[in-house]
């Protein structure tokens, strides 16, 4: 089992009683009328749960469906069961459910494309998606194991499943990703750019041998495998405070440029020159939160640019990036996934081109 964080940090919340549903505090069932509604808060380290005037303190209130195999949160269907929980003297919601059925939340929102063509692909996303949530269950936290949202894995539930995507990870049913019988670290992104990346330069230190940079030129059809942003020299002073990297004073940019790369031409340090002789080096793992785009306000697409400075009489006017590629670039890319499914090459083969030295194996 799996517990998805749906909801956080709730101070009280009502939850209206439908007749398809059950509803437990901890293992007891409660005798309540469909239309009912439960208020839920918090009382010291445990629920509070009340409802015609009758108060229950429990260590959770369970939902779960009664002749249907989903339950309702916010207006969205979801496998398993809805669990309300305490901590630190907040609300907290998770999904409670079974690996594949999480899975099959997963594979919907993570490669949009559902044409037969893309079905190896749609493969290899669900042996991504199940082996990343097996990573996540090693490292087990307190009270939930992965987030809804990009924070781990877009999960979108029932209400998201299509035909396509639940045949591929009946498909595969229980295979994930291993690398000398144990399994994989999972790491995947949209648009890898032409090269993906070694997983020490996009998140520390520690090196994987199956996390390495390959080349990959079949990404190319994807929408975001070149793009642009432009920046005045206010917006890149701005960038750099609103960062932390600066604070507000007299100075002003006067120049800005790459200072080192990485071997697949990532960018691993840039300098930014201030007038009042001043310097501010930026860790190319900080690049992206730096320099959001100005498109959609969201972090920059990727760290694998090239810029080109717009200078009126010597003097620095602003910025051009001019870069390939979507996300982090460590693992599988997504894009090239889709067009290597489109070539007819099997899903594990795909697999084990991104991640060198790893095998398709069955959860033990």
């Amino acid at each position: 089992m799996i517990r998805v964080l749906m909801d956080e940090k709730i101070t009280r919340t009502a939850v209206s009683v439908d007749e398809d549903f059950q509803y437990f505090a901890e293992n007891k069932e409660l005798d309540v009328k469909q239309g009912t509604e439960i208020t839920l808060g918090p009382s010291k380290d445990k629920i509070e749960i009340t409802f015609k005037g009758e108060r229950i303190r429990a260590a959770y209130l369970s939902v779960k469906g009664k002749n249907q195999e989903w339950v309702s949160y916010r207006g969205k269907k979801y496998r398993g069961e809805i669990r309300y929980y305490i901590d630190q003297k907040s609300l907290y919601v998770i999904n409670l459910l079974d690996l594949e059925d999480y899975t099959r939340g997963v594979v919907p929102v993570e490669i949009g494309l559902k044409d037969p063509k893309y079905f190896q692909a749609l493969k290899c996303a669900a042996v991504a998606g199940r082996t990343y949530a097996i990573m996540k269950l090693e490292q087990r936290q307190k009270n939930f194991d992965v987030y809804a949202d990009v924070r781990d894995q877009a999960y979108v539930g029932f209400s998201g499943e299509t035909v396509i995507d639940n045949a591929a990870v009946t498909e595969t049913f229980n295979e994930i990703l291993t690398y000398k019988g144990q399994p994989a670290k999972m790491f995947y992104h949209s648009t890898c750019g032409g090269y993906t990346e070694n997983f020490e330069n996009a998140f520390g230190n520690v090196t994987f041998p199956y996390l390495i940079a390959v080349e990959d030129r079949f990404c190319e059809e994807s929408p975001f495998f070149e793009w642009e942003e432009e920046y005045n020299t206010g917006e890149i002073y701005k960038s750099l405070v609103n960062a932390g990297l600066l604070k507000i004073g007299l100075s002003a940019v006067t120049d800005i440029e790459i200072s080192e790369r990485h071997k697949t031409g990532r960018v691993s340090k840039m300098t930014v020159k201030l007038s009042d002789g001043k310097s501010v080096v930026i860790d190319g793992r900080r690049v992206r939160d730096v320099f959001k785009s100005k498109k959609n306000g969201e972090i920059l697409r990727s760290s694998l640019f090239e810029i080109e400075t717009e200078k009126n009489r010597g003097v620095l006017q602003g910025v051009i990036f001019m870069g390939r590629g979507y996300g982090h670039g460590v693992g599988m890319c997504q894009w090239g996934a889709l067009v290597q499914s489109q070539n007819d090459t099997d899903y594990r083969d795909i697999l084990k081109f991104y991640f060198p030295g790893t095998e398709v194996s069955k959860l033990k």
